[in-house]
């Protein structure tokens, strides 16, 4: 497993893949304009792109742990993200696109929620959960090779 910690701090982002120092980056490097925006719906692959370049930036640690991590949806080829600062958490880590594919769609990915401050947290009794079932924006103009039965997964819910 993979796990990248991303500090923000003064407008820096700093990257630790597996608890050793690999890089940092201005957090600039991933602000997105209105065009930006627009661009992201109709194809996410260029933001992906650039947060990939970001993540794993030449030569780092982070990039020398994705080339030994193994390529398996098992735990042994998970990408975990730790993220600290809340800029960090708005922005669309499941879309990292390699230049051929998406991270998330060849690997386990997850974010890890929570930090050391979370110790005193006591579960509540009852737990409100809220589903929202989507389809990924993976095929921008073109007819997606398959769709989500959204219906079926709302009648398993219930």
């Amino acid at each position: 497993m993979l796990t990248l910690h991303l500090t923000l701090t003064d407008k820096q982002i700093t990257v630790r893949a597996n608890g050793m120092d690999s890089h940092s980056f201005p957090l600039s490097d991933l602000a997105l304009t209105k065009t930006d925006v627009e661009t992201f719906f109709r194809s996410p692959k260029d933001y992906g792109r650039r947060l990939y370049r970001a993540l794993f930036a030449d030569k780092s640690e982070a990039e020398r742990a994705l080339e030994n991590l193994p390529l398996a949806s098992t735990e042994a080829g998970r990408i975990a993200l730790q993220l600290e600062g809340e800029p960090l958490h708005a922005l669309p880590w499941e879309y990292l696109h390699d230049g051929k594919n998406y991270l998330a769609a060849q690997r386990s990915f997850a974010r890890i929620v929570g930090s050391a401050s979370a110790v005193g947290f006591a579960p509540p009794e009852r737990l409100t959960l809220l589903f929202v079932p989507s389809d990924p924006l993976l095929h921008g103009d073109n007819v997606p090779p398959y769709h989500l039965g959204v219906d079926a997964e709302w009648d398993e819910l219930k």
